[in-house]
């Protein structure tokens, strides 16, 4: 049993950690719906050239109605103020660049941001942390591919993954669906794009099995996840 005092120094601790991680995944939010933003701005000025010039008079009017001095901030500089405000607090509260750094790739995996995520990989020294927590990623995924999907078109696909799941895997897999982690996905509306994106599978849980400790419990399911995923990769 711990004394009080140690109770309450784990305690804060335990406060500080879940402040860091609001703070990252509130960024990683922020810099989601500027890309999602983006993008639909490109889709439509690729769609009609004329909205172009429309939406560049309509971002001038609303910034000549901002009163002088008063500074306002768009999504991609809340990703930056919370970012680096996290970085500072954790500093400052002596934790390792690392508490940072893998939240801050777990989020932003979790978001669908793998080019921007897999940016930081190499910054990241406790990658047998990292690894660990990318086999949540990965299984939550894998097990939208296999099992989350309601669209018609995708269900023979779905259906040739399943092909490849062994039992014990297709358990904890259908553990870890939720409506969050399918939420990134509901775009996909054919065979081709869900082909396209479980891809991105391939090279993540490589990651996962080179890293994570061998002598970790969930090193079974790594290698069973792995195995199966690339025996789909091989189908397509």
């Amino acid at each position: 049993m711990y004394p009080a005092s140690a109770e309450s120094d784990m305690g804060l601790d335990n406060r500080r950690r879940l402040f860091i991680t609001w703070l990252i995944d509130r960024s990683v939010q922020s810099y989601a719906e500027s890309y999602k933003a983006h993008a639909m701005r490109a889709d439509r000025r690729s769609q009609s050239p004329s909205s172009d010039s429309v939406e560049s008079q309509m971002s001038s009017g609303r910034a000549s109605h901002h009163s002088p001095g008063r500074h306002t901030y768009n999504t991609l500089d809340v990703y930056t103020l919370f970012t680096n405000a996290a970085t500072i607090l954790a500093r400052h509260w002596g934790f390792s660049r690392d508490t940072v750094l893998i939240q801050h790739v777990i989020a932003l995996f979790e978001a669908n941001l793998d080019d921007q995520a897999e940016l930081y990989l190499p910054q990241v020294e406790a990658t047998g942390n990292l690894a660990a927590r990318l086999l949540i990623v990965v299984g939550r995924r894998l097990a939208w591919y296999c099992f989350g999907s309601q669209n018609p078109e995708g269900v023979s696909y779905q259906l040739s993954l399943r092909a490849c799941i062994p039992f014990d895997l297709e358990s904890w897999l259908r553990g870890l669906q939720s409506d969050n982690s399918s939420a990134s996905f509901r775009s996909i509306t054919n065979n081709r794009d869900l082909a396209s994106e479980f891809d991105r599978l391939v090279p993540l849980i490589d990651y996962v099995v080179e890293h994570i400790p061998h002598q970790a419990s969930q090193m079974h399911i790594a290698e069973a996840m792995r195995d199966a995923i690339h025996a789909m990769h091989e189908m397509d």
